[in-house]
């Protein structure tokens, strides 16, 4: 079995082992402190591998572990994790066909797969990538290598929230499958802001997702709930109004759905000052 040490050369183990049959093979969330950490799903079918990553991981991620293929796409698709380890070489599903799975859904296209292998030959490496992995270790690996590949994908995942917090964002052409999910939110979102019921269920329709995968996925791709986006499209196009029209503050309010208290206030912490005094300085 290998054990985790403080060395920092620590590796994981090169010959995969089959899981214990007698061991439970329904997937298992592993609670962490901090329930704001990011969630991470293992997919891996050696025991030692997984107790490695997990000693690796479980103080800066929220970890959940599923034991072969097939456990870890259902888990991936129950749960909706924020990234995902995958073993390759595993049972009833390899690590290519649950990427490849996993990439074609609507409701995980989004979630980045890091890829582990023992075979360190170039066209596996591409077969995976070329089924949308993002990114590749081959074992052994390095700790921090694994630290440096999460941390970089965590990067590109915030940066794609600023970007579709952006005013702008959806006048270009969508140019992947999470940019035109957030483009479609946000038109549904504007093509209704006089529905003051306007919520997650709304959003639900209007993608053909579940409530709980609407949220989890918006919550990856935007940093927030779907209440909290929705509001943050109403005070965006708020703004927009207020610079492009001559309505009052009140027919701008109650235009995207707001009472003019809940739009002066909400408005306000968005842009450090009151509606009015925007208007005023963008004359």
């Amino acid at each position: 079995p290998v054990k985790n040490t403080a060395a920092k050369a620590t590796v994981a183990p090169q010959t995969p082992q089959p899981a214990d049959p007698q061991a439970s093979t329904a997937y298992e969330p592993a609670s962490v402190s901090d329930d704001s950490s990011p969630r991470l799903l293992i997919v891996e079918d050696n025991r030692d591998v997984v107790q490695y990553l997990s000693s690796c991981l479980n103080k800066d991620y929220q970890l959940q572990m599923a034991y072969d293929g097939q456990e870890g796409i259902a888990a991936a698709l129950q749960e909706v994790p924020d990234i995902i380890i995958s073993d390759v070489m595993m049972p009833k599903a390899d690590g290519f066909e649950l990427c490849q799975t996993l990439k074609q859904d609507p409701r995980t296209d989004h979630i980045p797969i890091i890829l582990l292998t023992a075979k360190a030959d170039l066209p596996s490496k591409l077969s995976g990538l070329e089924l949308g992995a993002d990114a590749y270790l081959t074992k052994p690996f390095h700790e921090e290598e694994l630290h440096i590949r999460l941390r970089q994908l965590l990067a590109l995942r915030q940066r794609l929230r600023k970007k579709y917090r952006e005013q702008n964002f959806g006048l270009e052409p969508p140019g992947s499958p999470q940019d035109a999910f957030v483009a479609k939110v946000k038109q549904y979102i504007l093509h209704h802001l006089d529905d003051e019921e306007l919520g997650v269920s709304s959003l639900s329709g209007a993608v053909h997702l579940e409530r709980t995968q609407v949220y989890r996925k918006l919550k990856a791709l935007t940093g927030m709930s779907a209440t909290q986006y929705i509001r943050h499209i109403r005070i965006q196009e708020g703004a927009r109004r207020l610079q492009a029209t001559d309505d009052t503050v009140t027919q701008v309010a109650m235009s995207v759905g707001l009472s003019l208290p809940d739009f002066s206030r909400a408005f306000s912490r968005a842009y450090g000052q009151s509606p009015t005094q925007f208007r005023q300085r963008k004359k």
